[in-house]
């Protein structure tokens, strides 16, 4: 069984600088949470802690938070906000 598992599992490969999307599952009340955006996005790779903990922050004044990859995606875009780029 963790054969299986590890045969198919692919090593995170986010860099310090990357932008990424962030799996949050809001719970909004009386909404279809079925129909709920679960990721938001942009977050910024701040700092590589070990080889699946990342340290990521939304803007510039936010508090950076600890994250394990599995909740990470790359965020693919032609435009990046300003903020990640300076």
């Amino acid at each position: 069984m963790k054969r299986q598992y590890d045969f198919r599992a692919r090593k995170p490969n986010f860099n310090k600088g990357d932008a990424v999307w962030l799996y949050y599952p809001h719970q909004p009340i009386s909404k279809c949470k079925k129909l709920q955006c679960n990721w938001d996005s942009p977050y910024l790779i701040t700092c590589k802690l070990n080889d699946v903990l990342y340290r990521v922050q939304k803007d510039r004044r936010s508090k950076p938070k600890v994250v394990h990859s599995d909740r990470l995606r790359p965020y693919l875009s032609q435009d990046k906000p300003n903020w990640l780029l300076s």
